[in-house]
């Protein structure tokens, strides 16, 4: 994710993509979505939440992913005192 660029719309651009892709008919299942959102595009900020997601699972939803990054998200504003 570009540097300045907030959550919300890296994944408004991600969910473009994946939205262009069914359009051409490629059909990109839930796991690969997570896998595509984790692995590719998301900074380095996220790595310990990315290992805290991924170790120990079968298995994992993108409305999984997408609750815990808002969560942290949420975490943080709150410990920097602003909601």
């Amino acid at each position: 994710m570009p540097s300045g660029k907030s959550f919300e719309d890296h994944l408004d651009d991600f969910n473009t993509i994946i939205l262009d892709l069914e359009n051409i008919e490629i059909k990109v299942d839930d796991e690969d979505q997570v896998l595509l959102l984790l692995l590719i595009s998301l900074p380095s900020q996220h790595d310990s939440l990315l290992d805290m997601l991924i170790y120990g699972r079968d298995s994992l939803s993108l409305d999984e992913v997408k609750a815990a990054l808002f969560l942290k998200k949420l975490k943080k504003k709150l410990e920097g005192g602003g909601y």
